[in-house]
């Protein structure tokens, strides 16, 4: 009796399972290329924020001291209290 390895129910089942092995772990590295440039761009937007919060914070702070008085003082206030609110996630 000949042994036909093209029929054979182990090594048909062997190749189905390695070529599904291969499908997976080329699924697994995608997954893991495309979670990498996730989590570049969520650093990016972090540094970005707080880039941007501290000079809005500087801002704010410089409106502060200014003096000016009327509706200019009026517009300066209104102006440190959205930043502040919107830091917070409020909207004015």
């Amino acid at each position: 009796m000949t042994h036909d390895d093209d029929t054979c129910p182990h090594l048909v089942r062997a190749n189905l399972l390695e070529a599904e092995n291969a499908r997976l772990k080329a699924e697994v590295e995608r997954l893991q290329s495309i979670h990498s440039i996730d989590s570049i761009g969520i650093e990016q937007l972090k540094a970005e924020v707080e880039r941007l919060t501290y000079v809005g914070d500087a801002m704010a702070m410089m409106v502060g001291h200014i003096e000016v008085k009327g509706d200019a003082h009026r517009m300066m206030l209104e102006f440190s209290n959205e930043w502040n609110a919107a830091k917070e996630g409020k909207q004015s």
